[in-house]
């Protein structure tokens, strides 16, 4: 059974966009759909409603533009909180206060134009992979961003079973990284890669 969702202008029970920019399965036959704009996308698959939430506070950052290209990357935690990455900073939803809890992340680490791959290891810690500014790990407690790994443009974060992470990058390979010891290392082509674009 294929069942499509579409914007339908005369319809606000419709996708906001049909320009998709990022989609995540979320708990309770949810899927959280970003497109272009300032809007946040909940479809339930169980009744076919689908709900919007304006992300405005995002303009924070952006001085008052929201990126065009929209939602980076939507990542729903251990906690059914959902995490929103722009081009102008993390985004926290609350899903339990149904759209009233939309903090924007202010690293103070001019970390602009800089979209976000959203990760939460089996510490439930978040970790984001950028585009041009390494692995930033969040600290949820303080709202505080750390920077590992310079400049790399990371396209990928998994983890296995012993918690370390495993990085794809857009130009130097895989990288593994002991969270707890931020002990790193590189696998490229020369250790048999078929490429270091991950």
């Amino acid at each position: 059974l294929i069942k499509s969702f579409r914007h339908n202008p005369r319809n606000i029970n419709t996708l906001s966009s049909d320009t998709i920019t990022s989609i995540s399965i979320g708990r309770d036959n949810i899927v959280w759909v970003g497109a272009i704009g300032p809007i946040l996308n909940k479809v339930d698959l169980s009744n076919s409603v689908i709900n919007h939430y304006p992300l405005l506070n995002s303009r924070k950052l952006s001085g008052g533009k929201f990126p065009k290209d929209g939602i980076d990357h939507i990542y729903e935690d251990h906690n059914s909180k959902v995490w929103i990455g722009t081009r102008y900073g993390l985004i926290e939803f609350d899903k339990k206060l149904k759209g009233k809890s939309l903090v924007q992340i202010d690293s103070n680490m001019h970390l602009y134009n800089s979209g976000y791959f959203i990760f939460e290891d089996t510490d439930s810690k978040l970790w984001l992979g950028s585009d041009g500014q390494g692995l930033i790990e969040f600290d949820k407690d303080n709202k505080k961003l750390i920077r590992y790994l310079g400049d790399e443009t990371i396209s990928s974060i998994v983890s296995d079973k012993f918690g370390k992470l495993w990085i794809g990058t857009y130009t130097n390979g895989i990288i593994e990284f002991d969270p707890k010891s931020k002990i790193y290392k590189y696998f490229t082509i020369k250790d048999g890669l078929s490429s270091n674009m991950i």
